[in-house]
């Protein structure tokens, strides 16, 4: 857990020190310390590991649809089949089950 529950330090807690040494030993933190931030903030939310998760997983699919490879199934269980509603049935109402 990245807050640090359970008595131990969180998966980002070496971050945050790096950062706030850092801030406390810098002439100029807002300049100095930008990468430090960068790394805590990465850590913290992942946002930059989706985004390249993203576009490589957007490519793959791209070379395959020109390889004609692509196939269109699902990879996971679709939302009519999860969420109960019968596959016959073209409307979005939930299976009545016969009692």
């Amino acid at each position: 857990m990245a807050s640090g529950l359970r008595g131990r330090p969180g998966r980002c807690h070496p971050y945050l020190n790096d950062m706030q040494i850092c801030m406390h030993k810098a002439e100029d933190p807002q300049n100095e310390c930008v990468s430090l931030c960068e790394d805590y903030l990465e850590c913290l939310h992942g946002t930059k590991e989706m985004a390249r998760k993203t576009q490589i997983y957007k490519e793959e699919m791209y070379q395959e649809k020109l390889a004609g490879t692509f196939d269109w199934k699902p990879l996971v269980p679709s939302l009519v089949t999860v969420l109960g509603f019968k596959k016959e049935d073209k409307t979005l109402h939930p299976r009545k089950e016969d009692h």
